[in-house]
């Protein structure tokens, strides 16, 4: 699996990117037995089994580069992934073509990656508010937004979240890198206001990260 990127960020923030392109034999080797052997009889997609063990060897080479030991993931009630035997909060998302991970040795994080297809234009209306809609000028405004609220999601880590109501997404110029801001519970006393990262991998995948 070659690397694409892991980066550190001044907030104690880490974020890598995989492109996917081991065996499942390879990849199933480069874990443990417990997780492999989990993750095996929950998904019986061999290309999604792949991309979920992609994931995990992702962040086990990212706390191996700070000097931690992986011993699998775990997943909260709400679904949401943890390190049982780290401090750390974790999150993961993956394609066909790239995993990717946050780490953060305190603070909840999310993070999503997102693939431009036509496909999102169908859909796009049960997770985008009109005025979020009427900003997606072309597919990859429309994809960060999408990935936008799906890392909003992550970060929040309980469900009972509607995408339309519950998150909110300010308006960005469009470029390879940058950050824009996510709102949670835009009308409540209670909102959450985030700096979301973004990034274009390549000509079509779109990540996006926050803390």
């Amino acid at each position: 699996m070659p690397i694409v990127s892991i980066s550190d960020f001044e907030n104690q923030l880490v974020w890598g990117v995989w492109q996917i392109g081991e065996s499942l034999d390879a990849l199933c080797e480069a874990l443990p037995a417990h997780e492999v052997l989990a993750l095996s009889a929950h998904i019986k997609h061999p290309q999604k089994l792949i991309e979920s063990l992609s994931a995990r060897v992702l962040v086990k080479e990212m706390l191996g580069r700070q000097g931690l030991l992986y011993e699998g993931l775990a997943k909260t009630p709400e679904k949401a992934p943890y390190l049982p035997n780290a401090s750390h909060r974790v999150s993961i998302s993956h394609t066909a073509q790239y995993a990717v991970a946050v780490l953060h040795p305190r603070l909840p994080v999310g993070i999503d990656i997102e693939q431009a297809r036509p496909q999102l234009q169908r859909v796009a209306g049960r997770v985008l508010s009109p005025t979020e809609l009427a900003f997606a000028q072309d597919l990859a405004q429309l994809s960060l937004l999408w990935s936008a609220k799906e890392t909003l999601y992550k970060c929040y880590a309980q469900r009972q979240l509607d995408f339309i109501r519950d998150m909110r997404i300010a308006p960005f110029e469009l470029a390879e890198k940058g950050t824009f801001e996510g709102v949670l519970f835009p009308d409540s006393p209670t909102a959450q206001t985030f700096t979301i990262h973004y990034a274009q991998i390549d000509a079509t995948h779109y990540c996006t990260w926050a803390v």
